[in-house]
């Protein structure tokens, strides 16, 4: 057996105690302590009024356990503050990441003051939790360490959007799941704790999955957060709206927000849409996610810096052959009136300089069952029966094949558009500088056990089709 001595303490304030049950567990990156209840009676070393008060009035007598619990609970707090409480585990946890603290409301409005956690491992380090907060009623409090190694993917965008209800046959569901994310003293990046509700209340319908968890309920929560990546395009064509999000198109057929769903997601994207959060960088920099010291190994950013730096280089030379200076652009009705049928007047109105404009790839995809509200009811046929159909499958094989079908890759341009000399020698820099970012991917990926290449640019299309 291995031993944590945890340090709970309360805080100062008036009425910060509780004589309510209090339940901790120690989360780690490979595994995690069972539900502890903190003893009451360790609260508090007793000041033996309690333990001798006797009644033959059979309802005094119920209520002496409350009284005396609180007597006890009571004068420790007063008294020592700091709780310790060792939790005893067969294997090492790992890193200690979380903390999950658990309150079951048995006396009204009896509120608990939390003001830090502290784990000393058995290798005697010690991991800081803040809380400082007060944890009322039956609730659920997850403390995450003090040193910023958490991450967090969050799906709230899809809380409340309608599921796919076309198919009187074949139900299916969607969820708007959050995952906390530890990057762990080897810099690996890993899911420790899915939450597929967005529940706040203690209860079986706001389950946190963890890594501990059986083995099904781990796999099927994480098929549930990979589910959710809709990437649309702001551009979409006509033959998109008549093909894919029409009624009985390609989405109300394969995916599990339909037609319907998947305009609820574009609209609430929509109204926190900025010009900032489609510049590659500071979308990086608004997801706190941009310092590679604070956070190495993060592919996506890694390659999409390289390839973002590349194409403004390219889109900057280009502009620069035909429009002399920012004034050229503001004059330019052309330009103008087409940024403005792109935005919707939704970014800005003009475009006020030499800058250019992104888009997005897309790739939905379903499920046939609810997400799982409990533990331990989750088995591999159950899994298969969440799955897509075969039909839906391929449907969704189709679109995806489909987005990728436009001849050439970034940088390569089949049709010649533009023959001034000029351009063609930016053409030919740009085709120099994603080639260089491509072998830098490459030669990476070499070393990884799971090579990353969603954004090298000997895969990536020059446009979305349908």
């Amino acid at each position: 057996m291995f031993k944590y001595t945890v340090s709970v303490t309360t805080g100062k304030q008036k009425f910060a105690e509780t004589i309510n049950d209090i339940y901790l567990t120690l989360v780690g990156t490979e595994g995690c302590s069972d539900r502890i209840l903190l003893d009451k009676s360790r609260f508090a070393r007793g000041s033996g009024r309690a333990d001798s008060m006797q009644s033959s009035n059979g309802f005094f007598n119920k209520l002496i356990p409350f009284v005396r619990s609180y007597a006890i609970n009571y004068n420790k707090m007063k008294q020592q503050p700091v709780v310790p409480v060792d939790v005893s585990v067969k294997k090492i946890l790992g890193d200690i990441v979380l903390v999950k603290l658990e309150k079951e409301e048995k006396v009204l409005n009896d509120h608990w003051y939390c003001r830090c956690i502290s784990v000393t491992t058995p290798s005697g380090d010690c991991v800081e939790f803040p809380c400082y907060r007060w944890i009322a009623d039956d609730k659920e409090v997850v403390l995450r360490d003090g040193k910023g190694n958490i991450y967090i993917a969050d799906y709230a965008i899809l809380e409340g959007v309608q599921a796919n209800d076309t198919d009187p046959d074949t139900k299916q569901y969607l969820a708007a799941p959050f995952c906390l994310l530890y990057k762990n003293s080897q810099n690996e990046i890993l899911p420790i704790a899915i939450q597929l509700s967005r529940q706040t209340t203690a209860g079986v319908g706001n389950t946190v999955f963890l890594p501990s968890d059986n083995e099904y309920d781990w796999m099927l929560a994480k098929m549930w957060l990979l589910i959710p990546h809709i990437r649309f395009t702001i551009a979409i064509n006509t033959a998109a709206r008549e093909k894919l999000i029409s009624t009985s198109g390609l989405f109300d057929k394969a995916n599990n927000t339909g037609g319907i769903g998947i305009v609820e997601v574009i609209q609430k994207a929509m109204k926190t849409l900025t010009y900032k959060s489609l510049c590659f960088p500071e979308a990086m920099k608004a997801r706190g996610v941009e310092n590679k010291e604070d956070l190495p190994n993060y592919y996506y950013r890694d390659d999409g810096m390289m390839v973002w730096e590349a194409v403004k280089s390219f889109v900057s030379d280009v502009v620069r052959i035909y429009y002399g200076s920012d004034v050229a652009v503001q004059e330019d009705e052309e330009i103008q009136a087409f940024v403005q049928d792109l935005q919707h007047n939704m970014l800005q109105s003009t475009l006020d300089s030499t800058t250019g404009l992104p888009g997005f790839p897309n790739s939905p995809s379903t499920m046939r069952k609810p997400p799982p509200t409990q533990k331990g009811q989750v088995d591999m046929k159950y899994i298969m029966e969440s799955l897509p159909d075969r039909g839906r499958c391929q449907l969704a094989s189709r679109s995806s094949l489909g987005s990728q079908s436009v001849p050439g890759r970034r940088g390569v341009y089949p049709d010649v558009h533009f023959t001034e000399q000029p351009v063609k020698e930016a053409i030919k820099t740009f085709r120099k500088k994603l080639a260089e970012v491509t072998n830098i991917i490459k030669s990476r990926n070499e070393k990884l056990i799971l090579p990353y290449w969603y954004l090298s640019p000997d895969r990536i299309p020059n446009s979305v089709a349908i």
